[in-house]
């Protein structure tokens, strides 16, 4: 399964707001997160696909880019039933294509302010990487941003 952050360090790390603005969000219903659900598992998605773990997940906008549509979603999970004293949870920007394909996923933990053209703009200083911009090959493998370099896991 991804990586996992305790939730209670999770606070201590952040340079940047929790949260998506959902104002610009759409929170899936359960019939339709699980059908997601579902699908990123049979496609080899490593985060944790148990609808009780997944406490949000929604669309937060569509990308154009090199002749292919990306959905971005937000998805956000914390254990329902944790093992140990600490529950654990994080937060990842999912890619998906407009057919259907899981293409990866960024560990986030950053307000998204918007999709703009092929862009997903943080809300972060721009000295620390306040975007993922996507390239005629799509998302990129890896990107700076939140002061850090991530990777589009697979």
């Amino acid at each position: 399964m991804g990586r996992r952050i305790s939730v209670a360090a999770v606070g201590a790390l952040l340079t940047c707001s929790l949260a998506i603005n959902d104002a610009r969000a759409t929170v899936l219903g359960p019939a339709d997160k699980a059908r997601l659900l579902d699908s990123l598992r049979r496609q080899g998605f490593n985060g944790t696909t148990d609808p009780a773990d997944v406490w949000k997940l929604a669309l937060i906008g569509q990308i154009r880019a090199g002749g292919k549509t990306y959905r971005i979603y937000e998805y956000e999970w914390s254990e329902a039933h944790p093992r140990a004293d600490t529950a654990h949870g994080g937060e990842e920007l999912i890619v998906v294509s407009s057919s259907g394909d899981y293409v990866g996923s960024y560990v986030s933990d950053v307000d998204v302010i918007k999709v703009k053209g092929k862009d997903i703009l943080f809300k972060c200083p721009r000295s620390e990487g306040d975007r993922i911009e996507f390239t005629k090959d799509g998302p990129p493998k890896h990107v700076w941003f939140n002061g850090q370099v991530e990777e589009l896991q697979r």
